[in-house]
């Protein structure tokens, strides 16, 4: 028991933990301390198993992990798939309906597997019958530039093939595609039923992709140099990763706690 018992911390990485993909070492000292007095923590990330396993921060997850932008949570102690969702549609179906379309891309990222480190740029490749048939965890597609991104997402947002999808940002040249059900808003709220002793979660993030979780959490937050959407849906806004928006996060956590607003 701590005084964190019974919260849950659900971080987005890049500009949220992290800059460029290195951890700030104020946030990294911050959530050793909420940990340590009973807090559960972990990410929420677009990205997968693999990748997340590899990371220098790795040890401070103690709860399962939203991975492959919520599609999947993944249970690292017992190396198991505790949730996952689908695309609705074949990878065959989903090429169809891109149609020309496609050729605004310079990357297409296929992922079948959580447990893959990087999946390969396919966005000229033939495919094979298989892989035509078969239902990604997620896809990634990336063009070179904001305008091509605008036209090649409007597009998509329109398509009635993708009316069950959930698209959405990662960054202004990258979009991703998940099933409705296969959220990062979705995965925090399976995570926190799984751990049964949680009373609030907290999720924090910055981009569109997070926007699903910031509203699920019992506290949605939102980093100062996030999306103007995501702040809109925020609870809490705290100071950029570079700051140490964790560190400030814990520090607010931990004043409500204090003042009896947080039990």
């Amino acid at each position: 028991m701590g005084i964190f018992s019974g919260i849950l911390i659900c971080s987005d990485i890049d500009g949220t933990f992290s800059i460029d993909t290195k951890p700030v070492q104020k946030n990294i000292d911050a959530v050793k301390y909420f940990t340590q007095n009973g807090g559960k923590f972990t990410m929420a990330t677009g990205r997968t198993a693999a990748y997340l396993k590899n990371t220098e921060f790795f040890n401070l997850l103690n709860a399962p992990a939203c991975i492959c932008n919520g599609s999947v949570v993944y249970d690292y102690e017992n190396e198991s798939i505790l949730f996952e969702k689908k695309e609705e549609f074949t990878l065959g179906e989903f090429l169809e309906a891109l149609g020309d379309k496609r050729e605004l891309l310079t990357g297409l990222y296929v992922y079948y597997t959580p447990k893959t480190v990087q999946a390969e740029n396919t966005a000229r490749k033939k495919f094979s019958n298989d892989e035509l048939s078969s239902y990604p965890i997620k896809v990634v597609c990336v063009t070179e530039n904001k305008e091509d991104m605008k036209i090649f997402k409007d597009f998509c947002l329109e398509s009635e093939a993708f009316k069950n999808t959930f698209i959405s940002n990662s960054w202004e040249t990258g979009l991703e595609f998940n099933s409705i059900n296969g959220t990062k808003g979705n995965a925090v709220k399976f995570i926190k039923e799984y751990l049964k002793n949680i009373h609030t979660s907290v999720a924090i993030g910055d981009q569109e992709n997070d926007i699903p979780m910031i509203e699920m959490a019992d506290i949605g937050v939102c980093v100062e140099s996030g999306i103007i959407e995501a702040k809109n849906k925020a609870d809490l806004i705290v100071c950029t990763a570079k700051e140490g928006s964790l560190a400030d996060l814990i520090r607010i956590l931990e004043e409500k706690i204090i003042c009896g607003e947080l039990k």
